[in-house]
């Protein structure tokens, strides 16, 4: 007879095994990812940050480069219109070109300068002079009225307006800068004519 040697293993408890793999699966299936919508968004939203970041850099290095350009224009007018003053310091204004225009050297060969010297019409100035004159009653008319025709030859004589115009790159265009100084010859002579 033979019976089977009874098993003396103790008898497993499979309870506590099911109710892990019970837990396990609970957490499983409350663990969800994004959904394909929700990536979407924040692609988008990604998207929408990273273009306005893009669009203010580039707006500001134009600006930038914008500056650069308007600073070295600035300066090159300035060194400009004192070598101008030194250059035309003891001539005579009917030696001097009235109209001139160029190129500055390398490396700022890409800004043009211009340059205009007229006379400076003084009538508006002399003809509010004299109606001054008239309503305070200083001088008579006639004497107060050669005195300023005097004045008025006096500054035509030695007064020229100086405009300098620097021409510069900006981007697929060119800008301009405008410069006014006034060129005094002291040498002129008060004098009526």
């Amino acid at each position: 007879m033979d019976q089977a040697a009874p098993d003396h293993r103790p008898e497993q408890d499979h309870s506590g095994l099911r109710r892990r793999q019970t837990v396990k699966r609970a957490i499983v299936s409350n663990q969800r990812g994004f959904t394909l919508l929700e990536v979407m968004i924040a692609f988008a939203i990604l998207a929408f940050i990273l273009g306005s970041v893009f669009i203010t850099q580039s707006a500001s290095l134009q600006s930038s480069g914008r500056a650069r350009q308007v600073i070295i224009a600035t300066n090159l007018a300035r060194n400009f219109i004192t070598e101008r003053e030194l250059l035309y310091e003891n001539r005579p204004f009917d030696k001097i070109e009235t109209k001139q225009a160029g190129t500055f050297p390398a490396p700022n060969d890409q800004f043009k300068w211009k340059i205009e010297i007229e006379e400076v019409d003084f009538a508006p100035l002399t003809g509010m002079l004299l109606k001054a004159n008239e309503s305070s009653g200083q001088m008579n008319g006639e004497q107060a009225s050669m005195l300023l025709k005097f004045f008025e030859k006096y500054l035509k004589d030695s007064v020229r307006r100086m405009t300098v115009t620097i021409e510069y790159p900006d981007g697929k265009a060119a800008s301009t800068l405008t410069f006014t100084e006034l060129l005094i010859n002291y040498d002129a002579e008060f004098a009526g004519g």
